[in-house]
């Protein structure tokens, strides 16, 4: 079952126009240090650069009046605190702990249960838009086309029966599809409403039952796949071949109708618990053999011809083989989501990223040099120092990592970009190239000079040809550079880039795009740091 925290904030982004990879969305969502907390949630979302605020407001009418239509509350409940997503109406609040379970409150109810605390979003134009990729929604449409599709080419040539049939197993074998994607946890957040529409329904108490496993071995789930997966089939092969099944499907649409029985009493009487999945199933089961006497064929099950059976029996034996080579990637997959998942939750730890870094070479920052490029906030409490060059390959990749964190926390961090270029020979393109982008910085300002590094850096440019479309310049910044190359030899800084961290190197174990995973918690460390140094004890 899809976790509720995940739900409420993915509600909360479509309700303000904001879309995100989902599964990616996911990942990091539950693969957080904190998580499930309030800390999880923001710290997502800084993550993917979307704005967004927690605070504690005052609970009352004025201060409802300015937040926006929809943000996450902390609220009270009868089994303790719970987060939800708060949705305002005229003279009422909807609050949804899913994407559809909802529960209307009063604005008079709303301040007795809400402590005041939020988190709220807003669109930001710069945040690119991730489609997230839900092969399982895409897989049932095209169930439902090819039944739409093959059931009419069966109504067209009179065969009624054979053609709602068909449709049904279409019907069948989607359900199929959602009662696996509830088994292995991969569901949607509308399945996962359908088992949970009242106390007494439960996907999970059925499908875990001993009664779901027809011998000991074969699941609801895989009954269900092979069963209508095979009347898709061999409706296909009657269409192509023109061979008449419906004999076959007549004698396996009654023989299945002791085992619907079955369920239903088992889950009525015996768990006292219901599955609207499986009731789903059992209901198009029922169906195909109600159209058995509706059309009349009620005899034709006697001219069972082995042509029937033979055409039949191969196409379960193609469902279940297929079958059971999809289930075990499917349950690799989720296996491998769920090992993604601890990993990155032992990767984000701040703890071990921290002594990473401690125990990292460390290099004293010891240049003032006023003309070099500082991004960000100079007054702030985390350096960062990326040592770079334009003719490095790698350092693109780096400079875009860089401008990401920037983007997430600039007034927060100061970053020094420093480069280690040959300063021998003024001709030489490298030199050129920074002295161009010191000339933009210290002409044009930050912005002015952050343009021009995308030039500078992008993968595909032409810096021969860049350079000829510059226009020259009289000031000389060789004493920047040759300073800053003597920096780096001091500091035996020999390889681009290399990034520093408050004077530590940044760790070899962590990928530079994992930064943005801890800088909230660097900047925090820092600014603790800076208070405790400024406090009265310390200065006295």
């Amino acid at each position: 079952m899809q976790d509720q925290l995940f739900n409420i904030l993915d509600k909360l982004l479509i309700t303000n126009k904001i879309r995100l990879n989902k599964e990616e969305l996911k990942l990091q969502l539950l693969s957080h240090p904190s998580y499930p907390s309030l800390h999880a949630l923001t710290g997502v979302l800084k993550h993917f650069g979307v704005p967004n605020l927690a605070l504690q407001v005052p609970t009352d009418q004025d201060t409802l009046d300015q937040l926006p239509p929809t943000f996450i509350a902390n609220l009270k409940g009868e089994k303790g605190m719970y987060l939800g997503l708060a949705e305002k109406k005229v003279g009422t609040i909807n609050v949804y702990t899913d994407h559809k379970q909802v529960e209307n409150m009063s604005n008079v109810s709303f301040f007795e249960s809400w402590d005041g605390i939020i988190v709220a979003v807003e669109k930001d134009e710069t945040v690119k838009d991730e489609k997230s990729t839900n092969s399982s929604k895409i897989l049932q449409w095209v169930l439902i086309c090819v039944g739409l599709g093959v059931g009419i080419a069966f109504l067209n040539k009179a065969f009624i029966f054979e053609g709602i049939h068909y449709f049904l197993s279409t019907v069948g074998l989607i359900l199929g599809i959602l009662i696996v994607g509830h088994s292995l946890g991969i569901e949607s957040s509308s399945t996962a409403s359908i088992c949970n529409l009242s106390e007494k329904t439960s996907c999970d108490a059925v499908l875990n039952s001993k009664g779901a496993k027809l011998g000991g071995i074969l699941t609801l789930s895989d009954a269900s796949i092979i069963a209508f997966g095979s009347y898709v089939l061999v409706y296909c092969f009657a269409l192509l071949s023109g061979i008449d099944i419906s004999s076959v499907i007549t004698s396996l649409s009654l023989l299945a109708v002791p085992f619907v029985l079955y369920s239903i009493y088992y889950q009525g009487v015996v768990l006292k618990k219901w599955c609207p999945l499986c009731l789903g199933i059992a209901a198009v089961i029922l169906l195909q053999s109600a159209m058995v006497f509706i059309t009349g064929n009620t005899t034709s099950f006697v001219s069972l011809s082995v042509e029937e059976i033979s055409l039949y029996a191969l196409s379960m034996l193609l469902i279940i083989s297929l079958w059971f080579l999809i289930k075990s990637l499917l349950q690799k997959k989720v296996s491998l989501d769920a090992l993604k998942i601890e990993s990155n939750k032992f990767k984000r730890n701040f703890s071990i990223f921290n002594t990473l870094l401690k125990e990292n070479d460390h290099v004293e920052n010891d240049i003032q040099l006023p003309k070099e490029i500082v991004l960000g906030n100079r007054d702030a409490a985390l350096e960062v120092v990326l040592v770079t060059s334009p003719l490095c390959y790698y350092c693109k990749d780096a400079h875009t990592d860089i401008e990401n964190i920037l983007k997430q926390s600039g007034n927060d961090i100061k970053v020094i970009v420093r480069f280690n270029v040959r300063v021998e020979d003024k001709e030489d393109q490298g030199f050129l190239v920074t002295s161009h982008l010191l000339h933009a910085y210290n002409t044009q300002g930050e912005v002015g000079c952050i343009k021009m590094m995308h030039e500078v850096y992008k993968h595909d440019v032409d810096l021969k040809q860049w350079l000829k479309q510059q226009n020259g310049f009289d000031a000389d910044y060789t004493d920047v550079l040759t300073a800053q190359k003597e920096w780096c030899t001091r500091n035996n800084i020999n390889f681009t880039p290399a990034l520093y961290i408050q004077g530590n190197q940044y760790p070899r174990e962590y990928d530079r795009n994992d930064l943005s995973l801890f800088i909230e918690d660097l900047i925090e460390l820092e600014n603790q740091t800076e208070a405790i140094e400024d406090s009265p004890i310390m200065t006295s």
